[in-house]
């Protein structure tokens, strides 16, 4: 968003002093969140002969190929979270959707099954949408891009540490989306793991990842395709002593 906030300043410059300040008061009214705002602004430049209505076009489609994921930081927690797994098991069509058929003792606490596995590997996903720390506003407002200096903040909530054996974690920018995969154990060893979500809610965790513990994720980082080999590998890091192995990609050196 920086880049198309530094245009639309510049080009803001060279509508004549009083155009500017009904700009300004327009804006105020309006009350967008700063990518409104910043259309609001686009159509008035438009409007004023600073921007033609092709550049106008243009800048938006530029935004929007930078940005391809905005509109997921526009989606409710439920319809967010429906969508990570939705993404999930269209890269791993072997991590099923578990029935009693596949698992006797199912009651609908995890989300998917890797059934090739040797007795199974119950895996639960779970989202988090990148945003500005220090910022306010909706999320899509405060949605970074991976490439960001800004401090970020990112928190997946309601991990059922007792129900799955392996968790997906799918970190989503306004450009990239990401899949770190992790067995319990792993989780609950990292900087901003909360055993329990509220005072009254005891059986679900909670991790929060900022820029100075995002690199203990990196070796966790997955590649959409290698997500059911991952899965495997990271149960097998259960049995092993800890330390005795170093968590990385699949089929890594």
């Amino acid at each position: 968003m920086k880049q198309l906030q530094a245009a639309v300043k510049e080009w803001t410059a060279q509508l004549p002093p009083a155009l500017q300040g009904e700009l300004r008061g327009l804006l105020a009214r309006a009350g967008d969140p700063p990518l409104g705002q910043l259309v609001h602004t686009l159509v008035y430049l438009a409007t004023h002969g600073v921007l033609s209505w092709a550049q106008f076009e243009q800048e938006l489609t530029r935004y929007e190929q930078r940005n391809p994921n905005l509109l997921l930081f526009e989606l409710s927690a439920r319809a967010f979270g429906d969508h990570c797994e939705a993404l999930v098991r269209q890269h791993a069509p072997r991590l099923l959707r578990p029935t009693r058929a596949l698992d006797a003792q199912y009651a609908g606490e995890y989300d998917l099954l890797l059934p090739d596995a040797p007795a199974g590997v119950r895996v639960e996903v779970k989202g988090s949408r990148a945003v500005a720390a220090r910022a306010r506003g909706s999320m899509s407002g405060r949605a970074l891009h991976s490439g960001a200096a800004a401090p970020f903040v990112m928190n997946f909530q309601h991990l059922k540490m007792h129900c799955a054996d392996v968790f997906i974690l799918v970190p989503v920018w306004s450009d990239v989306v990401q899949y770190w995969v992790l067995n319990g154990a792993e989780v609950k060893r990292l900087p901003g793991y909360c055993g329990s979500q509220t005072r009254d809610n005891q059986l679900e965790a909670q991790l929060h990842v900022k820029p100075s513990t995002a690199a203990l994720m990196t070796p966790f980082e997955t590649p959409p395709a290698q997500l059911p080999e991952a899965v495997k590998v990271a149960f097998a890091r259960q049995a092993a002593p800890q330390g005795s192995t170093v968590a990385g990609r699949v089929g890594a050196d």
